[in-house]
């Protein structure tokens, strides 16, 4: 089921095939990466934080060093399956397969070292962080299950994403208000409860944004949008010890934000401003201590606590991999396309949770493949 391999990506039909996988985003790109000055919204809050800064990838500072490696290898067949998540461990890829076509799906968990998939649930499913839980959409519930022994539970939550608290004992949800389509007037009603569902209760309710994850070692929650029909719009903790929301970051719509594995870091987008300085990628320390802008803009991942990957939409034919420290604000250069192609399908992929390894389905040959990520 697997098999080492380079992925060249040359051919002008492959090229092709990538420029129409990223279409989406190329057109983000064009909107969010013009190389403007830092637009004078969020030069005035400047004040509030230790460091404002602009990270240009591949420009000013070091110079990044290409550390190229030919370290792919292909973990699947072509159209096996479909990625979904790395087990606690990192040993192993979470993947959706459908064995036969007659067959109903099943969660395979494949190992990247060598040997053969397992069966980690019988149905598709998502699985805890620790991995002892296989969690599964129910109507308007969502059924918990332990893995070993089978005892199950369900949460009523209008079969919202869980999203686990450090330590695994809380869950989070947010529940979307019905018949406001337009997503800035949309409500979020942001939920806490125990793992067992027990103890829920609403926190708080944003008007559009929504949750986006849990921050301060699971004493808070982070959320976007505002808070009340007339508050200001930004980026929010939203404590459980019942204060009040705290506005972290003011920014009008913050998309697609993305917090750090330990949640003291949030990257996030902003487009369609008609401010080229406010536009773009930013890295946010939650802590109020710095903000950057990264340019150009591309698609984004947490390595881990404030490393961020990125591999910007830029003109280049085949993508290179580039690692930002959010603290020192450098660029580091992983690798070198003329050694290692990313042919990445519909930006769908996922690093591993200590930072070794990034998968991801190739539009090349639809295989799920690993590269191995070199040292920054």
């Amino acid at each position: 089921m697997r098999s080492p391999g380079h992925l060249t990506g040359e051919s002008p039909l492959r090229l092709i095939a990538f420029a129409a996988g990223a279409v989406a985003l190329g057109l983000l790109a064009i909107l969010a990466s013009e190389h403007g000055p830092l637009g004078p919204g969020l030069g005035a809050q400047a004040a509030q934080f230790g460091s404002l800064r602009s990270t240009e990838v591949g420009t000013g500072g070091p110079t990044p060093t290409p550390f190229g490696t030919r370290g792919l290898a292909r973990l699947t067949d072509p159209d096996c399956c479909m990625p979904i998540g790395w087990a606690g461990d990192s040993r192993s890829l979470l993947v959706l397969a459908q064995p036969s076509p007659d067959a109903p799906s099943v969660l395979l968990s494949v190992p990247v070292e060598g040997g053969g998939a397992e069966v980690a649930w019988e149905r598709p499913a998502s699985i805890s962080p620790d991995g002892s839980l296989a969690i599964e959409p129910e109507g308007t519930r969502v059924r918990i299950t332990h893995r070993v022994g089978g005892v199950s539970w369900t949460i009523a939550n209008a079969g919202r994403e869980l999203r686990f608290a450090p330590g695994g004992t809380l869950v989070a949800w947010d529940v979307t208000s019905k018949g406001i389509a337009h997503p800035d007037v949309r409500e979020h009603a942001l939920w806490v409860a125990e793992i067992t569902g027990a103890g829920s209760r609403k926190l708080a309710t944003t008007i559009g944004g929504g949750l986006v994850g849990w921050a301060e070692g699971g004493q808070a929650l982070i959320a976007t949008g505002r808070i009340g029909a007339d508050g200001q719009e930004g980026i929010w903790s939203v404590g459980l010890d019942g204060s009040e929301p705290k506005l972290i970051h003011q920014v009008l719509r913050p998309r697609d934000p993305l917090l750090s594995p330990d949640g003291g870091w949030v990257a996030f987008y902003v487009a369609f401003t008609g401010d080229p300085g406010q536009n773009g990628l930013w890295i946010l320390r939650l802590d109020g201590a710095s903000i950057s802008k990264i340019t150009p803009f591309g698609a984004y991942r947490w390595r881990d606590e404030g490393r961020l990957l990125l591999i910007p939409l830029a003109d280049s034919q085949t993508p290179s991999l580039f690692e930002i420290d959010a603290a020192a604000g450098r660029a580091v250069q992983l690798t070198d396309p003329s050694l290692t192609s990313l042919p990445i399908a519909n930006a769908d992929w996922l690093v591993s949770p200590d930072g070794t390894r990034l998968a991801f389905t190739s539009w090349a040959d639809r295989a799920v493949w690993v590269l191995t990520l070199p040292e920054g």
